[in-house]
């Protein structure tokens, strides 16, 4: 995390104004806090302690470092994800996502493996997709067992 990210994390969660460079905290009334990138809010901390976020509008290597500052955000085949699911960039906030994104999470993931199932026969690339997929949900240790039980019973033949 580079030093201009610590130290804006730092001013958000101890909720204290900052601004350096691109990067700028302040009040935005009610008691929360936003955390701007230049000029557009990226991180909001809500006066009960919950967290949103936004990609701003922009989906640079400096937004997703400012934001896995507060979360866990990548991009993969020019997809952006968040906490693991694929993400719009829109507002959300983590904290409450958080609860859902198991649930939620399953299900996408059972949609992409069956329409790579679907194709496995007809391309070897739908089914190299599906097993790439697949470990990288396995290295960040987000694979729920019913998504397991899929991929296991579909793609039998993956290490």
């Amino acid at each position: 995390m580079r030093k201009i990210t610590r130290e804006a994390r730092s001013a958000l969660l101890g909720r204290r104004r900052f601004c350096k460079g691109n990067t700028s905290v302040s009040e935005t009334g009610d008691g929360d806090w936003c955390l701007f990138l230049h000029g557009n809010a990226i991180v909001l901390l809500h006066a009960d302690g919950t967290t949103s976020v936004s990609d701003g509008g922009w989906w640079g290597v400096t937004t997703k470092e400012r934001l896995n500052a507060f979360t866990s955000v990548y991009q993969a085949k020019h997809e952006a994800y968040l906490m693991g699911i694929p993400w719009d960039g829109r507002w959300i906030n983590v904290d409450k996502a958080e609860d859902a994104r198991h649930v939620e999470g399953v299900n996408e993931r059972l949609e992409v493996l069956r329409n790579l199932a679907a194709d496995k026969h007809e391309s070897s690339e739908a089914y190299n997709r599906a097993c790439w997929i697949y470990d990288a949900w396995s290295a960040d240790g987000e694979v729920a067992p019913p998504v397991a039980d899929y991929f296991h019973d579909h793609f039998p033949d993956h290490n």
